[in-house]
């Protein structure tokens, strides 16, 4: 299909972000640069300047280092891609959040909400839960080894947990919220898809045996021309222009995606197209699936069968004979509608087998009758090709015709 490689490359683009996703994007870069400020402006004044010194200048710097450890994490679990972060960071991350305080003591421990929840999205959940329980326990023990009391140790497990909570469900929020846009894409591309699908079954289904018969009428014509037989000839013409309106109805009713059959008015034209063209057709229709009364969409997807079927014993079969039944089996809930249209295969033929297998023609069939609990048959056997379509329907009493 020409078309699957430029619909490949379009699906590696990634699309705009919508309103929703960019806001949460935008609000969660916002939280963590105010976090980040608020942590470097409190271990700057409560660790570093009482110190003064070298210890200050430390203090400044390992901060930048902290920013600059985040701005690739961010943009990796922030950003419209959502690629897995590089967790060389992380551990950059971890480190500058913990290894000052060894200098700058206990109050550095208040970068520690950051990588943590970080890791809780950015890490398996597993590995997650067991960075966060370790990072709480260490982060409570030491304030109280530092001697500054249960009271601020249990101050200081609480605002651990609830920062690096925050931190985590923002990141959270906008993990969901960009696969709900993928999701969304997703869906919109596989209803275009089998919008084209459908299409491309209806287009075959409904101009294959129109195409066929306007190109057996033209040749019939030019034979008749060539005998001199102008009342054959007028008369092939005239089909001729019926069949080229009703391919130009077909088309319009494709677009709009309206387009229902009648089963007696598809196997009457079929019949009919079957004799014109040298094929000896004989019709056996039950009353009862011709009556009206049977479920709409098995009615027409019986005749969608009868069409294509006719279809490839035009195209394909060579055929001298052809026999179509249509008729209401079964009783109660196993009841069922059977079209069964069978051919020789002539000189030359293959009995259909183009459509056979994982052809447009039989695959369209599976396609309508599947949805229905139906199924489609194809076998050769004897030189006599036939396809056979079930349709469960509600019991309506059987009752045999010929036509």
């Amino acid at each position: 299909m020409t078309g699957e490689p430029a619909d490949a490359a379009r699906s590696d683009v990634t699309p705009p972000p919508s309103r929703e996703l960019r806001g949460l994007q935008v609000s969660t870069v916002v939280v963590f640069a105010a976090a980040w400020l608020a942590v470097s402006l409190y271990v700057l004044v409560t660790a570093a300047l009482p110190r003064g010194g070298a210890p200050t200048v430390v203090a400044v710097l390992v901060p930048l280092g902290t920013a600059a450890a985040q701005v690739p994490l961010l943009r990796d679990l922030v950003g419209t891609r959502g690629r897995r972060p590089d967790l060389r960071w992380l551990g950059l991350l971890a480190g500058l959040s913990y290894l000052p305080a060894v200098v700058f003591g206990v109050e550095w421990l208040q970068w520690a909400p950051v990588p943590v929840g970080i890791a809780l999205v950015a890490l398996p959940l597993r590995w997650g839960a067991v960075s966060w329980g370790v990072g709480a326990v260490v982060q409570v023990l030491a304030w109280w080894v530092a001697g500054r009391g249960s009271e601020a140790a249990a101050q200081a497990g609480l605002d651990y947990v609830v920062s690096s909570v925050v931190l985590a469900v923002l990141l959270r929020a906008v993990a969901t919220s960009r696969e709900l846009a993928r999701t969304r894409r997703d869906l919109a591309r596989a209803e275009v898809l089998a919008e084209r699908l459908r299409m491309s079954r209806d287009l075959h289904d409904l101009l294959g045996r129109t195409l066929t018969a306007i190109s057996l009428k033209a040749e019939l014509a030019h034979r008749y021309q060539r005998a001199g037989r102008a009342e054959q000839e007028r008369e092939q013409l005239e089909d001729l222009l019926a069949l080229t309106h009703a391919a130009s109805t077909d088309v319009r009713s494709l677009v709009t995606g309206y387009r229902t059959l009648s089963l007696p008015t598809e196997l009457t034209a079929s019949v009919r197209l079957l004799r014109d063209t040298g094929v000896e057709c004989t019709l056996e229709a039950d009353p009862a699936a011709l009556a009206g009364d049977l479920p709409a969409e098995v009615v027409q997807a019986a005749a969608w069968v009868v069409r294509e079927a006719t279809t490839n014993v035009l195209r394909h079969a060579r055929a001298t004979r052809c026999g179509i039944d249509v008729r209401v089996e079964g009783e109660g809930s196993t009841g069922r509608l059977r079209v069964a249209v069978v051919n020789d295969v002539g000189p030359a033929g293959d009995g259909g087998r183009a459509s056979h297998g994982s052809g447009t023609g039989l695959r369209g069939m599976h396609e309508r009758v599947r949805p229905l609990g139906g199924s489609v048959e194809a076998t050769e056997h004897e030189g006599n090709f036939t396809v056979i379509c079930e349709l469960p329907v509600p019991h309506r009493g059987t009752v045999g015709g010929t036509r």
